[in-house]
């Protein structure tokens, strides 16, 4: 602390202290003690300040340690939310760039970017069987009663003409009238 910084101070110095007292006590003319030569012409201040500095720096150093730490801890139970979110997700919500996280914590972001993807693989594949659910069906139906399943057709039959746009409907469609004829 400062306190011993000053105490060295002092005890460095003691020799000149005393002579300086003693010299006092005799009622002496006294001169100051020469500080030239140093950075504040004060005792202990060039230490003091240096001291500071490293306390200061080692402050901030743990400060930093602690919000390292408790941003791993954040990841880690991000990792275990259902649904997983997506790194962009969770940049956002800790306010970090990505190429940050990935620089400092590159294992466990890797792995909510591996688990975000299997995720949404599988929310993609299960998309796509409930579609050709509600397409077979609506295929059926339109079989049943005699009218031709086209693209159209099944589009107004299921109240969703925009779902004839996607690739997915129809890879569908010709699965289906294939397995009819």
């Amino acid at each position: 602390s400062h306190i011993v910084i000053q105490q060295r101070a002092v005890v460095e110095n003691l020799e000149a202290i005393s002579d300086t007292l003693t010299a006092l006590v005799r009622g002496e003319d006294v001169r100051p003690i020469n500080t030239d030569g140093r950075l504040s012409a004060v005792w202990g201040q060039p230490r003091l300040t240096h001291y500071l500095r490293w306390e200061v720096a080692a402050r901030r150093k743990e400060s930093r340690q602690q919000q390292c730490k408790e941003t791993q801890w954040i990841l880690e139970q991000i990792l275990s939310e259902t649904p997983p979110s997506s790194m962009q997700a969770v940049c956002r919500r800790l306010e970090f760039e990505a190429s940050t996280l990935y620089h400092n914590y590159p294992n466990i972001c890797h792995r909510i970017a591996a688990r975000y993807a299997a995720y949404s693989s599988e929310m993609a594949a299960e998309r796509k069987e409930q579609m050709y659910e509600r397409v077979r069906r609506a295929v059926l139906e339109l079989y049943s009663q005699g009218v031709d399943p086209t693209a159209r057709r099944i589009g107004d039959h299921l109240h969703s003409p925009s779902l004839t746009r996607s690739d997915d409907f129809r890879e569908i469609l010709q699965a289906l009238r294939s397995e009819l004829n």
